[in-house]
Formats: C-alpha cells, sequence, structure tokens
C-alpha cells in the first residue's frame, strides 16, 4: 500500500561541485541519467525557496569544466523547471545555507516535514555529517539502489481509500491544479464523491498546511440514455453545487469547476479516464470508482510520458474543441 507512481528526491548541491566531478568522471554519466529519471517520473525539492536551483545555476554549475556536460544539465533541469517538477520547500530557518552540511540538514529537515524517496549526495558529505537516514543514496550508486530500481510506473490496486490514499499523496501535494476526467463522474455516486473527497483533502496538502488550488471536473453529458440519473445539464450543474454544499457546509479551499462535455458528431469519443495535474498524468481505463473498504474489484493506474500528458491536455481543453462542451459552472462552494 505504499507504493507510487511519482516521486520526490532531494540532491545536496555537492553532486554538481566542479572538483567531485572532475574526481568521479562515472559521474558525467550518472548524474544526467539521474536528472533523465526523475524527468520521467518525479520531481526534486527546490529547498530554500528556490535557491537550490539558484545555487546551482550561480555557483556549481558555471565551474564545471565541461562544457557539453554543463549545457546537459542546465537543459534537463530547465525541462524539470518547465514541467513544475522543481517544487518549492520553506526557507532555512536559521538563513541560507553557508555549507554543504547547511544542505544536507535543510534536506533532513524537510525529509523530516514531507518524507522524500531518496536523498542523493556525496559518500563524503553523508560520512561527515552525524546524521542517520535510511533514504540516504551516494550518488555514484543511485541508478542500482533499491531505491531507484523498484520505482513503478504502473501499479494494480484495490479500487478503495486505503489503496488510492498513498499513491494520490505525492502526486498532489505539489500540484497547483487536478483535472479529473472521467464521463461517469457524478454527484449522485457516492463512489464518485468519495474519490473526489480524498483529491479535495490531499491537493496542495504539505504536511499540515493546505495550499488553495483548483480542480477542474470534465464529466458526461448528463441526459445521455446511458446515465442512471438523466437529467438536463442546469439540473446536473445544480446538483454538484448541492451536493458539495452538503459535504462541506462551511468551505472547500479549493476552486471547482465542473464541465459536462460529449462526443461531437463524427469526433472524437468521450471515453478516456485520466486524473492530471500540471505536473503529471495518470491513465485510469477503469475509471475513478472508490469504495471506502477492501473490495474485489482492482484498477491498473499508469504514469503517462510527458509528450502523452500534453497531447490529453490538448484534447480536454474546451478552447480547442476536440469535444463539445454542454456547460460548465464555477461552483460557489
Amino acid at each position: 500500500m505504499s507504493q507510487s507512481l511519482f516521486y520526490e528526491y532531494s540532491i545536496t548541491p555537492d553532486v554538481f561541485d566542479a572538483d567531485y566531478i572532475s574526481a568521479n568522471q562515472k559521474i558525467e554519466v550518472i548524474l544526467p541519467e539521474i536528472l533523465k529519471g526523475i524527468c520521467k517520473n518525479g520531481m526534486i525539492a527546490n529547498l530554500n525557496k528556490d535557491g537550490w536551483i539558484k545555487h546551482l545555476e550561480n555557483i556549481r554549475l558555471p565551474a564545471v569544466a565541461s562544457i557539453e556536460l554543463k549545457d546537459q544539465l542546465l537543459r534537463l533541469l530547465k525541462a524539470l523547471k518547465d514541467r513544475n517538477r522543481l517544487v518549492r520547500h520553506p526557507k532555512a530557518s536559521n538563513g541560507d545555507p553557508a555549507n554543504d552540511a547547511d544542505w544536507l540538514k535543510l534536506a533532513i529537515e524537510s525529509h523530516n516535514h514531507i518524507k522524500f524517496d531518496g536523498i542523493i549526495s556525496t559518500k563524503h558529505l553523508h560520512q561527515a555529517s552525524t546524521i542517520s537516514c535510511a533514504e540516504f543514496i551516494d550518488c555514484l550508486y543511485v541508478l542500482n539502489s533499491p531505491q531507484w530500481e523498484s520505482r513503478r510506473h504502473s501499479l494494480t490496486l484495490q479500487s478503495c481509500e486505503p489503496y488510492y490514499r498513498p499513491v494520490l499523496d505525492p502526486v498532489l501535494r505539489h500540484a497547483k491544479s487536478l483535472t479529473i476526467v472521467d464521463p461517469y463522474f457524478s454527484p449522485h455516486a457516492q463512489k464518485y464523491m468519495d474519490f473526489l473527497k480524498i483529491c479535495i483533502e490531499q491537493l496542495g496538502r504539505r504536511g499540515q498546511s493546505i495550499l488553495p488550488g483548483r480542480i477542474r471536473i470534465h464529466a458526461g453529458n448528463p441526459d445521455s440514455e446511458n446515465d442512471y440519473n438523466r437529467e438536463t445539464t442546469i439540473e446536473r450543474l445544480n446538483a454538484w453545487e448541492s451536493r458539495l454544499k452538503e459535504l462541506y457546509p462551511s468551505s472547500i479551499l479549493h476552486k471547482i469547476t465542473i464541465y459536462l462535455r460529449k462526443q461531437k458528431s463524427g469526433g472524437k469519443k468521450f471515453h478516456d479516464r485520466f486524473i492530471m495535474t500540471d505536473q503529471c498524468c495518470i491513465d485510469i481505463p477503469m475509471g475513478t470508482d472508490t469504495f471506502s473498504t477492501s473490495t474485489p474489484h482492482s484498477t491498473t493506474w499508469s504514469l503517462l510520458d510527458y509528450e502523452d500528458m500534453q497531447t490529453k491536455a490538448q484534447e480536454i481543453d474546451p478552447v480547442m474543441g476536440v469535444f463539445e462542451k454542454l456547460d460548465e459552472r464555477l461552483l460557489a462552494v
């Protein structure tokens, strides 16, 4: 139940040190591979409120002797930034880190708040510290480490809340937006409201604090003969508003917009089911049905490649007109 599809790492800046790279030629191959792997299914803790990436760009990387390696690392770091995979962590409470030991200490502090899947550092820095942590990984051996080799791109889960939450936690904790696409998603079915409840509670949750975000739900035509609670679009939007106010009588921190969609004549079938944040996209072909306890039903979730995520984002965007938009409403909850 602790399995994941999306991973968060901390990398201490000493890994990018010019002298360390010169003394360990293997790192010129290993370090780009680490960043490529994280580009596929992970994110990096941008410690000290974006100070980590600024430290690399302004101090560490300019000193790297190999122009080819430097350009490659900068290109990969930019890709992570463009994909919102450099996730901001709080500023150090005792001022900016003054040395590598301070950066490691800050990584541990963040790890104690939100558990990382790995803290990648040099062996020298780890041994010089008095800190013991099971998530430490020597950067020279990351690619052969159990933490790295056990990463998953798909998971088969029981269709119930206790199995969904651990998988959704890293997917949603740093996300600023979430799109849920399921043609059958309805306020009249508890199994969908339970899934939405998990998303509302975990979007932007970092430890005990929650940052407000935006949730967009793309559901199917409520006036379809396949809908068990057939009704007009206005009735369906009113039902959404009423149901959420019933479940959350005070208020919801996130903004929620409902889009009602259907297939255009001769167009692509509105059938796919997936969730997508501003960082990643998970394909859920069996739908978002959620049960509160153990169930014989199972579902397989898959993390899509970034290029496929971009395709999904374009297709579901109402502006692109791939599917007909029947109506939409920003819910007043």
